[in-house]
């Protein structure tokens, strides 16, 4: 499929997840930007600011940033810990 933007791109993406899953939830990397369009927008963090909180179906885990995320490479469980934050957003939708 051809699209001209991002917006559309990711768009296109989450209504195919949607419709293969049969699923409504989404996980995203908090501080994300996926968009301006009405679905992607939910699934951006990053346009919703600190008073407006995302909706229920979508859950948002921390950058898995070894350099400067929450865990770092000296963690020897890092990998671990960021896959935790997963499975709670798993849980979370």
């Amino acid at each position: 499929m051809f699209v001209c933007s991002g917006s559309e791109a990711n768009d296109l993406a989450w209504r195919l997840a949607k419709a293969h899953t049969g699923n409504t939830g989404g996980i995203t990397i908090e501080n994300a930007y996926h968009g301006t369009t009405d679905a992607v927008f939910e699934l951006s963090p990053a346009e919703h600011g600190n008073d407006r909180p995302l909706a229920e179906h979508v859950a948002t885990i921390p950058a898995p940033d070894g350099y400067r995320g929450r865990y770092g490479r000296d963690d020897p469980r890092y990998a671990s810990r960021y896959a935790s934050c997963l499975d709670d957003a798993l849980r979370a939708i």
